[in-house]
């Protein structure tokens, strides 16, 4: 796997991640939540660091937001039980759409 593919891999996952613990300390209200979430922002600003390095931002950063967009909403699925409506998953084309054509 080309090192590029798997920072951005890594920096999708930790963007989405803090959102996810952060969602975890509204329902437990348990400050561990904040204090894992505050670490991997740390973490998230070295991995942003290696991914932007030699790489042109304005392309790269629209694609980590798409796939932490997927992951978070994936997430509320998955492990908060949430639902999506029809017109969320229209939103949710339509926003991916609308990021990837900013960033070209």
């Amino acid at each position: 796997m080309e090192p590029l593919i798997l920072w951005i891999i890594i920096a999708s996952i930790l963007s989405a991640l803090p959102l996810i613990l952060i969602k975890q300390y509204t329902l437990t209200e348990d400050y561990k939540w904040l204090l894992c979430a505050g670490i991997i922002f740390m973490v998230l600003i070295f991995t942003y660091i290696n991914v932007i390095r030699s790489n042109n931002v304005s392309h790269i950063g629209p694609l980590i937001k798409i796939i932490e967009i997927i992951l978070f909403v994936m997430a509320g699925i998955a492990l908060f039980n949430e639902k999506l409506e029809k017109k969320h998953i229209i939103g949710l084309v339509l926003g991916c759409v609308s990021i990837v054509l900013l960033s070209c």
